[in-house]
């Protein structure tokens, strides 16, 4: 988590943000008040999200709020059951286009980070990922979901997404960036 928090801030710095030397980056839960929750904005109104799975990390910074999730290809993916995950996080529509994928799991990540970063910008709420739908066939996912502007990028290593809650591209609404670390 601390590269994550890192790359906010390397991004931070990259902006016009008013940001103070030293100003450590908190996440604040709204229900609980524990430090597991959303990153908190910087006092010129700069939205944060960061995210980290196994030595990859995203982050990202906007005027408006903003959500990144990265999921890392190696590891508990594939030992957890796809159709148990799937039928949690997927609508019926969406199960059906994974499981005629070439690659399901694959294609289960592309919704389940688009899902992640639609939560993180404050656009989702976890209790609806089976209720709103992202994926496409063809290996794509939708481009605006619920007024964000939605992306996806898939390597061989890992998938990202970033949710901006703009009309604007992305990298206009804000900056991500993946690295290993």
């Amino acid at each position: 988590m601390l590269a994550a928090r890192a790359l906010a801030r390397e991004l931070l710095m990259g902006s016009d943000a008013v940001y103070p030397s030293g100003h450590d980056l908190a996440q604040v839960c709204a229900k609980c008040g524990g430090c597991h929750g959303t990153p908190t904005a910087t006092e010129d109104g700069f939205h944060l999200s960061w995210s980290h799975s196994r030595g990859w990390v995203a982050a990202g910074v906007s005027r408006h709020p903003i959500g990144v999730d990265v999921e890392a290809h190696q590891g508990r993916w594939r030992q957890w059951g796809l159709e148990a995950l799937m039928t949690h996080a997927l609508t019926d529509t969406e199960k059906d286009v994974a499981r005629s994928s070439n690659d399901p799991h694959q294609a289960f990540l592309m919704a389940w980070t688009s899902k992640e970063a639609l939560t993180k910008a404050g656009i989702l709420d976890i209790d609806q990922f089976g209720n709103q739908a992202v994926l496409l066939t063809g290996g794509r996912v939708r481009e605006e979901v619920l007024g964000c502007v939605l992306r996806v990028k898939v390597t061989a290593d890992y998938t990202v997404a970033v949710a901006a809650a703009s009309r604007c591209e992305p990298e206009w609404a804000g900056a991500f960036h993946a690295a290993s670390i």
